[in-house]
């Protein structure tokens, strides 16, 4: 874990930031971080089990987070249940769009 955030502190000044400590691969792993107590308000799982959605809150900011290979995982958490988050930041372009993405590298019930 690189450093601790709140939801509220994933901006696209982050995700810009994280960027520019590109490429990522032996000797110069993702950048991550943590966030914790958080509310896991939702769960989704998608692409035939394999992997998840997680919509969570904390001090009234939401954030969608993704979690590739964590479908299993993501059915032994409850809805409403306190979590910490290790996860990447990066950009995501999707037709023509740009946004934040947050990719969850673990999450635990706290």
């Amino acid at each position: 874990m690189d450093d601790e955030l709140r939801l509220v502190d994933i901006t696209d000044e982050l995700a810009s930031w994280v960027g520019k400590c590109e490429p990522f691969g032996q000797g110069n792993p993702p950048v991550q971080f943590l966030v914790t107590d958080c509310d896991l308000v939702n769960t989704r799982i998608f692409k035939d089990g394999k992997h998840a959605e997680f919509m969570v809150r904390q001090d009234g900011t939401t954030r969608r987070m993704v979690g590739f290979n964590m479908g299993e995982a993501a059915k032994k958490l409850r809805s409403n249940a306190v979590v910490d988050i290790l996860f990447e930041v990066r950009f995501n372009e999707y037709r023509g769009m740009r946004s934040v993405e947050c990719i969850v590298n673990d999450i635990v019930t706290v």
